[in-house]
């Protein structure tokens, strides 16, 4: 049986979909009714913080994909990301070791060392850490502990996911926020920088390809690297929108950017480092075959009108 967390949240839900339409066994561990899911699934509802609840639940012979996390890029909640982050997977990794289940870590990009120029690869080095980043600090701090357990006997997987897009997103997170802007807006304003997207479908391919592999091991995910600039011409290619563009140099975004409560520094800082992931481990191993990317873009983006209505700001 698969024991999914997180199952509420974009990724948690593209990868319990994809489970159920395999034809899997599927239990949700959630602290609250998911009502997306009710076909052969068992939903139990409680904290990943309870161990009664997680010694009920997690038993020998499941693969438990922990996918429940919580991504403050405005640095405000210090105390929900180290919860969310680090002490749940703390508690899951440890009731997995303690019974013998197989435990998929969904960590990040954001925690790899990047260089300046060239390929980022396997074997994955991760960053120093820097207590002001509280999501990539978190997420960092819970990253090590799970590889110090598979060191010590933890049947499981790390998995490095970059920008994740794709329909679903019910939570509107970051990205499906900045496409949803873009959609809204006539002038957009173009930075220097970009991501690596990959679709949240082809994650989910390779989370159940990495659960049902018998050994230990560590890969990045990553699909189409693109320019912020790119991003938008793209948004405007598919909706047919008539939209200008205005490349803002670095130097005054920094200091507009307080003035936008979307975006953050650290937001601009994420966004130029070097996002050239090489994935060709992943294609060899877990998924050889990516969703294009514009069929990616024009799939979230007929979500997000359809949506648009009612997702939160």
């Amino acid at each position: 049986m698969f024991v999914v967390t997180g199952a509420s949240g974009h990724l948690g839900h593209h990868i319990t979909k994809y489970l159920l339409d395999e034809g899997y066994e599927v239990k949700l561990l959630t602290r609250q009714t998911v009502s997306f899911f009710e076909r052969n699934t068992l939903m139990r509802v409680g904290s990943l913080l309870d161990e009664a609840f997680l010694k009920a639940e997690i038993s020998r012979g499941n693969i438990v994909i922990h996918a429940a996390g919580y991504i403050d890029l405005h640095n405000l909640e210090k105390e929900k990301s180290y919860e969310s982050n680090v002490l749940t997977t703390k508690m899951v990794a440890e009731r997995c070791r303690y019974t013998g289940a197989r435990l998929i870590y969904i960590s990040t990009t954001d925690v790899i060392k990047k260089n300046k120029e060239g390929l980022i690869e396997e074997p994955v080095e991760l960053i120093e850490d820097d207590p002001t980043d509280f999501y990539a600090s978190t997420k960092l701090e819970a990253t090590l502990y799970v590889r110090s357990l598979i060191k010590a006997g933890l049947s499981g997987m790390i998995l490095y996911p970059s920008a994740i897009i794709g329909p679903n997103d019910y939570k509107n997170g970051p990205i499906s926020r900045e496409i949803r802007t873009v959609l809204r807006k006539r002038l957009l304003f173009s930075v220097k920088g970009g991501y690596n997207f990959i679709d949240a479908s082809d994650v989910s391919k390779a989370v159940c390809a990495a659960a049902l592999k018998s050994y230990n091991d560590e890969f990045i995910l990553s699909g189409s690297n693109l320019s912020i600039q790119d991003l938008y011409k793209r948004i405007i290619r598919i909706t047919n929108q008539r939209k200008f563009i205005l490349y803002v140099p670095n130097f005054i975004a920094k200091r507009l950017i307080p003035h936008f409560k979307q975006y953050s520094l650290k937001m601009l800082e994420v966004i130029q480092e070097n996002h050239r992931y090489n994935n060709h481990k992943m294609k060899q191993y877990l998924v050889e075959t990516l969703k294009p990317f514009d069929l990616s873009l024009s799939e979230t983006i007929l979500f997000l009108k359809s949506y648009q209505a009612n997702a939160p700001e």
